[in-house]
């Protein structure tokens, strides 16, 4: 008499689940201001727990020619000019940090006429000066400001002495200004919600493979004489 046990065994592979982190952006349009403190979205909280962000500010400056006309009637000039010279760089400063981007910028008009006065007359330069993206990570201990259903305003710092010269002489004096436009994209990284757990998965063994059922057959043979 011969026992053959055949022996089948059903494995499966059970899985480690790890909690993936997901961003989230905005962004808010600046357009010709003279101070920047762009309004930022804030995150929202029912998307999960924040647990950092940062704010890429992409702007250009615009120099603006002003001339003040105390005459009553129109003047006209030979030149007059805005400028960062003599080292006076337009600078704007991280507010979280020393970092800083920076650019020098110039402009001139030449044969204009101020309108009649009392008044100033402006000339807006007809392109712009690019600056570099300046990247602002927020600090731990700032998250809370920017969670909420409503925006932040950021407040950047920004230096610079102009220098204007015009064409000598009364009526006329000259100054000006300059501009600033781009974008403040503020990006949220943070960790959703936990989804409803899933139903328990017995004798799960840490994510490696796990032994669900242990089949035994056995098959008795009888050998017939011959």
């Amino acid at each position: 008499m011969k026992c053959v046990k055949l022996i089948s065994a059903v494995i499966a592979l059970g899985f480690a689940t790890t909690a993936m982190a997901d961003t989230i952006s905005y962004t808010t349009d600046i357009t010709n201001v003279m101070s920047l403190d762009p309004s930022l979205q804030q995150f929202n909280p029912t998307l999960g727990t924040l647990t950092s962000a940062s704010v890429a500010l992409d702007v250009a400056i615009t120099p603006i020619v002003s001339v003040f006309n105390i005459s009553s009637s129109p003047v006209e000039f030979a030149s007059a000019t805005i400028s960062s010279a003599d080292g006076n760089t337009f600078v704007i400063t991280d507010p979280y940090s020393s970092n800083t981007v920076s650019t020098d910028y110039s402009y001139t008009v030449t044969d204009q006429t101020a309108n009649a006065g009392p008044g100033t007359t402006d000339f807006t330069d007809p392109t712009t000066v690019s600056l570099s993206t300046l990247t602002s990570a927020v600090p731990g201990a700032d998250l809370v400001n920017y969670i909420g259903s409503g925006s932040y305003a950021l407040g950047y710092s920004s230096t610079g002495t102009a220098y204007y010269t015009g064409t000598p002489g009364t009526p006329l004096f000259y100054g000006g200004d300059i501009t600033m436009g781009g974008t403040a994209t503020v990006t949220y990284t943070y960790s959703p919600l936990s989804s409803p757990a899933p139903a328990p998965v017995p004798a799960a063994l840490g994510g490696g493979l796990v032994l669900m059922g242990l089949m035994a057959t056995s098959t008795r043979f009888r050998r017939k004489p011959c």
